[in-house]
């Protein structure tokens, strides 16, 4: 009951995230293996500092090189997976700290934008405009103004972050306005350029264009 949702390799490492079902329940899990033989060196279920768990997958994460740590990005769940109609706190996103070397938690925030909402790409952009705010986040929240928020209906949002979690930007894009509400899905992939711009793709409703 352990899937894998990505794999990177930094410094010493090889860093798998994974959910692992527990008692009908998905949990973040974030692993170190050696680069070299492949043995397991740690691993560490993503919880609070009260020692609660997260229920909720790890969707992404990135290196900090001078800090010799991971940040990771998901999205935190409560109440029934899957199960419409979804509770306005059912979803929250979050970012999360973690030490390389001991798979500590470090830091831990969560933004629990109105609705449902969760990161989903992160990336640190090798040619930064900001050099202090060079991580991105791309991921979807409910349109503002939804009367029967929250809805399966996305807008794409983007932050910009440094390696301790500050917020520099926040910026929401979206392919209609009220009355009309389109399903945006163009926050699927997050591509940095040379000249420090990103480009955001995916697909937007209703025909999936």
């Amino acid at each position: 009951n352990n899937i894998a949702s990505g794999i990177k390799a930094f410094g010493d490492g090889i860093y798998v995230a994974s959910k692992r079902s527990i008692s009908g329940a998905d949990y973040g899990i974030m692993s170190k293996f050696n680069r070299i033989t492949g043995l397991l060196i740690w691993e560490t279920s993503i919880r609070l500092d009260t020692d609660e768990f997260i229920l909720g997958p790890i969707n992404d994460f990135e290196y900090v090189p001078g800090d010799d740590a991971l940040l990771v990005v998901g999205n935190k769940i409560s109440g029934i997976i899957g199960a419409p109609p979804f509770s306005i706190n059912q979803y929250a996103s979050y970012v999360l700290k973690i030490d390389c070397q001991t798979g500590n938690l470090i830091f831990y925030n969560q933004y629990p934008f109105k609705g449902r909402n969760f990161f989903f790409f992160f990336i640190r952009h090798p040619n930064p405009v900001n050099g202090s705010h060079p991580y991105y986040i791309a991921g979807f929240k409910n349109p503002e103004g939804f009367v029967s928020n929250p809805t399966t209906i996305d807008r794409i949002f983007l932050l910009n972050m440094d390696k301790n979690g500050d917020i520099n930007f926040g910026r929401e894009y979206n392919s209609s306005v009220a009355p009309t509400f389109f399903d945006d899905e163009f926050g699927r992939g997050l591509v940095p350029l040379d000249n420090g711009n990103l480009l955001l793709v995916g697909n937007d409703g209703p025909n999936g264009d």
